[in-house]
């Protein structure tokens, strides 16, 4: 995606954190092929490392996903995505029905010994 001219680690709001982007030791670059390396090494399959990897990238897009205060047909305030298309992306790359991890953010459910309220 487009980072708007940022370094990826700036980019992503939780690989931004912390001051963790000024060290440079390596190149992100070098760091993946170290990791993949030993991906590799640990008898990895191919496939299993491309699942690895997008459930990093698709936690990385979750921690993108905003949230506006909205008003339902009722005149309640209630929580909204943001920006759809980063849940899209999040939900493809973990891998789970964007619907369902829309609910799981937004949707206030709470459980009692005999039922579920929403």
């Amino acid at each position: 995606g487009d980072t708007n001219g940022l370094e990826l680690v700036n980019f992503f709001h939780y690989t931004g954190q912390g001051g963790a982007p000024n060290l440079r030791e390596f190149t992100d670059e070098e760091g993946l092929a170290y990791t993949l390396k030993a991906m590799r090494s640990l008898g990895w399959s191919e496939e299993k490392i491309d699942t690895v990897l997008s459930l990093v990238a698709g936690l990385l897009h979750l921690g993108q996903v905003n949230f506006d205060s909205v008003e339902n047909d009722a005149g309640q305030q209630i929580a909204a995505i943001a920006d759809p298309k980063i849940l899209t992306s999040a939900a493809t790359l973990l891998g789970v029905n964007e619907e369902k991890l829309k609910a799981a953010l937004i949707e206030r459910i709470l459980v009692t010994r005999s039922e579920s309220i929403t």
